[in-house]
């Protein structure tokens, strides 16, 4: 191979490499502003956000991010990495033998910085299949690094089993307003449980 054919060859890889970096940053600039400016969920009033993600009998693990961003994360240049460092996953682990667990993710106004005590605390209603409903508080609580994102973790000792879905309302504390209806798989049902 001549000098010249070896130079072009250096100069092309270089190009790729240029190409194939910029390719990346500007996918994980995009991933960043989706990540910040996203309004999940349903509004709770007030530029509060709150989104269901997880349902779980006796156990609750639930981590905000994915095996595969985080593998991402790891793939970046540091220089890519930081910002996205700032943006921690929620995570909620938690157990209690026959226990409903239905877990949220609250997302706060850019310009507020929380505290747990601070935090909205809307109900959570159980109906059965005659329409009747129990009700509990927030049991748990979990931030993330950058204080937008909280979990809230609602815990059921009774609920219907005999059921193969359930059916939930989340409704302000004084339950005059009702933010989501949702039915989801009764994670708990058994078809022999006794009605």
């Amino acid at each position: 191979m001549s000098p010249a054919t070896e130079y072009e060859v250096i100069v092309s890889s270089r190009r790729k490499l240029k190409l194939l970096s910029l390719a990346v940053g500007l996918l994980a600039i995009g991933l960043i502003g989706w990540t910040f400016t996203r309004q999940p969920g349903v509004a709770i009033g007030n530029d509060w956000w709150m989104e269901f993600v997880a349902a779980s009998v006796d156990r609750m693990e639930y981590k905000s991010e994915s095996a595969g961003l985080s593998r991402m994360k790891a793939a970046m240049p540091m220089s890519l990495r930081l910002p996205l460092k700032m943006q921690l996953p929620v995570s909620m682990i938690v157990g209690d033998d026959g226990v409903l667990f239905l877990a949220f993710v609250l997302y706060s106004p850019a310009h507020l910085k929380p505290t747990p005590e601070s935090l909205p605390r809307p109900r959570l209603e159980i109906l059965d299949e005659l329409g009747n409903f129990t009700q509990t508080g927030v049991e748990g609580y979990s931030q993330s690094g950058n204080a937008r994102k909280h979990g809230l973790l609602y815990r059921f000792r009774e609920f219907p089993r005999c059921q193969p879905t359930l059916h939930f309302r989340l409704t302000s504390e004084d339950g005059q307003q009702v933010f989501m209806e949702k039915t989801i798989p009764n994670p708990g049902y058994e078809s022999t449980f006794p009605k």
